[in-house]
């Protein structure tokens, strides 16, 4: 995307949902024609959706780990501010902590401040910056970077994991099935949680509403994996029954 086509972009997102070609024109200084140039752009990429005089934000296809990170950190970010504020309710200080690289697992960081003493390991390159920043003490796992979603996510990755332990691991995925099955569209982002899995003590899962009732290619592990799992809305029983804690959260 050119700088005229981000604009836009941010300026749906933001915007939550339909607005006139008039209104994108007039905020971003725009001709109405070079605005409808653009939209019919983002449109051909799948990244907006065109309506009758107006255009909206494709958040479907922005769950989509091809959609960069940046980008992803913008979808639901209600949803995934409520479940990160209710997950970090199981951390204390001192904790150690593990962090996938999803957008949901980021929306935790404002919440790890108040913490003393806790460490963080992660292979989440804005997560590393930004934890960073606060001043948490942060481990960046190396190796090869992926674009898309700002990590590493490659076999010296994976190896690092070995060298860590951690009292909790926060991480999202790409689907959560009617069967508490747990899968993703990567199979490297799969077997990376699978690694988070084994070393840490307890396994929390973050899963906004729009990934229920779905099945991915790879299948990463089952609720019954799982001790915690937290959505912006209230699991089945059958599927709270499932986890490790038996807990609904």
């Amino acid at each position: 995307m050119n700088d005229k086509e981000q604009n836009i972009l941010d300026f749906l997102i933001s915007s939550n949902t339909v607005v006139p070609v008039k209104t994108l024109a007039k905020n971003l200084y725009l001709s109405e024609p070079t605005a409808r140039r653009y939209i019919a752009s983002l449109s051909k990429q799948g990244l907006i959706v065109r309506t009758h005089g107006g255009a909206l934000a494709n958040y479907n296809n922005m769950t989509n780990k091809s959609i960069p990170f940046y980008l992803r950190t913008s979808t639901n970010p209600k949803e995934k501010n409520e479940i990160a504020k209710k997950a970090a309710g199981l951390i204390k200080n001192g904790s150690t902590i593990f962090l996938d690289a999803s957008s949901t697992a980021f929306h935790l960081l404002p919440y790890l401040n108040k913490f003393r003493d806790i460490i963080v390991c992660t292979n989440g390159l804005k997560t590393a910056i930004s934890l960073a920043e606060l001043n948490i003490k942060t481990i960046c796992l190396g190796g090869y970077v992926n674009f898309s979603n700002l990590a590493c996510n490659s076999q010296e990755t994976f190896s690092m994991i070995e060298n860590f332990n951690a009292d909790l691991f926060f991480f999202s995925c790409d689907a959560l099935d009617e069967n508490g099955v747990i899968s993703d569209k990567s199979s490297e982002s799969s077997y990376l949680r699978s690694c988070f899995l084994k070393y840490a003590k307890k396994n929390v899962l973050l899963v906004d509403s729009s990934k229920l009732n779905k099945k991915c290619w790879h299948t990463l592990c089952n609720l019954s994996d799982i001790d915690y799992c937290f959505c912006d809305k209230e699991l089945p029983a059958e599927l709270v029954g499932k986890l490790k804690s038996g807990q609904n959260q």
